[in-house]
């Protein structure tokens, strides 16, 4: 049996990458992410519109309306809510 006292116990510390923007576009390590990060980003910004343009048109709402309600609902989760509750009220 191995006496406690005898035994080196090595700890190894891992830190969490540390990078700034700058750095982030200069390194060839991440560059990878870089496109598939961008196509989720831009579906999602597509994502987001669809879902406020069909907001807007089952309130009934004018453009300038909608902008204003889009403004106030500033949470996506809140706006997927409203298209829920008013997707509802329409089909029953």
């Amino acid at each position: 049996m191995a006496d406690a006292q005898n035994t080196e116990h090595s700890i190894e510390v891992i830190k969490p990458v540390s990078i700034t923007p700058k750095e982030y576009a200069r390194s060839t390590e991440f560059s990878v992410l870089n496109e598939p990060s961008g196509a989720v980003a831009i579906a999602f910004a597509e994502l987001e519109a669809q879902l406020t343009a069909t907001i807007n048109a089952l309130l009934n709402l004018e453009y300038k309306d909608g902008v204003a309600l889009e403004d106030l609902m500033q949470s996506f989760a809140s706006r997927r809510k409203l298209f829920c509750s008013l997707a509802a009220l329409k089909v029953t």
